[in-house]
């Protein structure tokens, strides 16, 4: 008797890719522009959107049988015929489009910019338009598979989150995220070297992906976080801090950015009270903007007003006081296992500790009440009378607004 070996069909999947299909022709043609702009806008920057990332899933799930396999060679094998099939096709359809886009590409005659653009577009972005899912599909797969041989996990699971890939394996759990900052591991030495470790741990050192321990978050109350997260700003700043040798040339530096900063913002609400004033009836909007513009201009002279008096006070000082900042705070990189940790160190500098208030003050000040917080803050780590002028001068500028209707 024959033996009839029957694949497993995918009735559902199928039927998603080839409405997917259709997707991704709506999202090149627009075809409810005609009928009105926002609907068009809804189906073909949200609903149509989701097709590309449908087909990514597909792509993974398909995939990953092949790298479950406990036969390394056989997975190397097949990854790789994978990679090459896929850099064929992209190869091919790169040099169909180039011809077809020859005037395009190379009409303005300068040979050696265009020759140079078209293997940047080639690397980087996709011969064209389209192009690019093939490329972007060959580099994930191939870092997936380079990241997990080199450390021999055999993973479960990949969960994408803000960018961030959280990988299931046979060991563990662990963070996977691009490498922006090349010298994040001397941070990290360093604050160890101050007994401050409250980080996840680096596993690797070298490569374009770090890896991360992970760390199962506690829920817990916004406020409760917020002030759990302020008690572990003051102590990184605690453990952190030295003073170093400045100039008058340095907080000139800072006075005259603050003063462009007020100018800038000033300017602009004088734009935009020009733009409402032009019209001979306000929309609720204008009238909301115009009723309390005031105090705007009263919270720019008041930064104005304080940052002269902060460079009165520090300009004959030559030591200035500076910690290893966050800078980049936010409850979104706190997190509460079995001990506090922030993550997301990316950014990390040496600098004054007034940095991260204002960092954590303008991504939270619509949800938390900073009073309170502040104050818990300055029990720990009081502030200097410098900085905490400087500090609040900073957060008196207001921030811009969009008035589309002035436009």
């Amino acid at each position: 008797m024959e033996n009839v070996i029957k694949k497993r069909q995918y009735h559902f999947v199928n039927l998603a890719k080839f409405i997917s299909a259709i997707l991704v022709i709506g999202i090149h043609t627009s075809p409810l522009q005609g009928l009105h702009p926002n609907l068009n806008y809804f189906t073909r920057s949200i609903v149509f959107r989701l097709a590309v990332p449908f087909f990514f899933i597909c792509s993974g799930y398909f995939l990953s049988d092949k790298l479950f396999s406990d036969d390394k060679e056989k997975t190397k094998n097949y990854i790789k015929k994978y990679i090459l099939n896929m850099l064929n096709i992209y190869i091919f359809w790169s040099i169909i489009y180039t011809l077809l886009n020859f005037n395009t590409y190379f009409g303005d005659g300068n040979i050696i910019k265009n020759i140079i653009l078209t293997i940047a577009r080639f690397l980087f972005k996709g011969a064209y338009v389209h192009l690019w899912y093939l490329s972007a599909l060959c580099v994930s797969v191939y870092l997936i598979y380079v990241i997990l041989d080199k450390y021999n996990l055999t993973f479960r699971k990949i969960t994408l989150i803000n960018g961030v890939r959280i990988i299931d394996t046979e060991t563990g759990r662990y963070v996977l995220k691009k490498n922006s900052n090349q010298n994040i591991g001397n941070t990290y030495r360093y604050l160890k070297s101050r007994s401050f470790d409250y980080f996840p741990d680096k596993i690797n050192d070298t490569d374009d992906y770090d890896i991360y321990e992970y760390v199962e978050d506690i829920d817990e109350p916004s406020e409760q976080k917020m002030l759990d997260l302020i008690y572990l700003v003051a102590l990184l700043h605690l453990k952190t801090t030295y003073y170093k040798e400045v100039d008058i040339d340095d907080y000139k530096k800072i006075y005259e950015s603050v003063n462009e900063q007020i100018d800038d913002v000033l300017k602009y609400y004088n734009n935009v009270m020009d733009a409402i004033e032009s019209n001979v009836y306000f929309s609720p909007s204008q009238y909301l903007i115009a009723r309390n513009v005031s105090k705007v201009y009263e919270s720019l002279n008041y930064a104005k007003e304080n940052i002269d008096k902060w460079y009165q006070l520090i300009k004959e000082k030559n030591r200035q006081r500076v910690v290893n900042i966050h800078n980049n705070l936010s409850l979104s990189h706190y997190l509460k296992g079995n001990k506090p940790y922030l993550i997301s160190w990316e950014k990390s500098k040496v600098d004054m500790p007034i940095y991260d208030l204002l960092n954590l003050y303008n991504n939270h000040y619509l949800d938390i009440d900073f009073h309170d917080i502040f104050l818990e803050y300055e029990k720990r780590y009081p502030l200097l009378e410098e900085e905490r002028i400087l500090l609040f001068t900073l957060m008196a500028i207001p921030k811009k607004i969009i008035n589309k209707e002035s436009n």
